[in-house]
Order: C-alpha cells, then sequence, then structure tokens
C-alpha cells in the first residue's frame, strides 16, 4: 500500500509540474531526480562489473519508463488521478495475467483460473463506477490501461537486467 500511495503522489506532483511547466521539462526533471537519487545510493552500494553478454532489449526499461511518465502525465491531467489510476491498475492485472501465462522474458508460467475472470469483472464494475462523466475521451482511458502494462514491462525489464547487473546497477541504467 505504501507503493501504491507513493506511485499516487509522483503521478500527481509530475502531472501538476507538467502543467505549470510542459511535458518535456518534467519528464527532463523527473528522469534527473531519479537518476541522481540511485546514483548516490550506487556511490554507497556499489557491486563488481558484470563480464556476461548481455540481451540488448533489457536495456530498454528506461525507455519504456519514459514513455510511461509521458502517458501518466498526459492520463492524470485529461482523465483525473482515480480514473487513471483504476485503468492502470487495470492495466497491470491484464498484463501480468498474459505474462503469468505465457511465461514473457522468461518469467515463470502460472496457469490460468477461471476464478480470475471474477475479478476482473469486479475491478470493471468498480472503474465504471469511478467513471461519471460517459463522454470521457476514450482514447486516454485506452491509453491508461495500456500505461499499466507498460509499467510492468519496464519493472520486468529492469528487474532481469538487475538479475544479470544488480538491482541498483539495473536501476541506474534504466
Amino acid at each position: 500500500t505504501l507503493i501504491g500511495m507513493l506511485v499516487t503522489l509522483m503521478g500527481t506532483f509530475n502531472s501538476q509540474l507538467a502543467l505549470n511547466s510542459n511535458q518535456l521539462m518534467s519528464l527532463l526533471i523527473f528522469h534527473l531526480c531519479g537518476f541522481s537519487c540511485i546514483c548516490l545510493i550506487i556511490m554507497f552500494v556499489q557491486k563488481k562489473p558484470t563480464k556476461r553478454k548481455i540481451p540488448f532489449y533489457l536495456y530498454t526499461g528506461g525507455m519504456v519508463g519514459v514513455l510511461v511518465v509521458y502517458l501518466n502525465n498526459l492520463c492524470f491531467i485529461k482523465l483525473g488521478v482515480s480514473v487513471t489510476l483504476s485503468m492502470i491498475i487495470m492495466g497491470q492485472s491484464i498484463g501480468s495475467l498474459l505474462i503469468d501465462y505465457t511465461g514473457f522474458l522468461n518469467m515463470q508460467k502460472y496457469h490460468f483460473r477461471k476464478q480470475k475472470l471474477i475479478g476482473f469483472c469486479l475491478m470493471m464494475m468498480g472503474i465504471l463506477v469511478l467513471v461519471e462523466q460517459w463522454h470521457l475521451d476514450y482514447i486516454l482511458i485506452f491509453l491508461a490501461l495500456l500505461t499499466g502494462m507498460l509499467v510492468l514491462l519496464s519493472i520486468i525489464l529492469t528487474s532481469q537486467l538487475g538479475l544479470r547487473v544488480g538491482v541498483f546497477k539495473a536501476t541506474q541504467i534504466n
């Protein structure tokens, strides 16, 4: 729950920064702050560099993360916090289900259980209750859903890289 609260605050602050400056400046400030923090952490907790060959795609988690922050800003501003976060969580849930079923990027496979559909239906009913304005932009709702899936992709790419170079170094890279 702490992570959820921090993500909500992060998205709210970042979207306000985007409103008061612009999207690109907001992205730059957000990522420079994160990069500075992880560099300070690495100065105190450094691991030896690895010599193994690492697939290029594992280095793309940061690029996906930039897209996530951009889409978060856009959706938070246009849809509001509750609808955006609800769609992001739904996107993460759908993405998690697909990853569990397929074993995407060497993740462990888990079988699909029909009972999970009940949970998805309940989540969707909750989201429909949140969406008071039926004239919302459906493209933005889809982008918020996609953002949830992209968050998951960024986490998986960074964690897979972390298995090879260490968590802090992977965070710094991505």
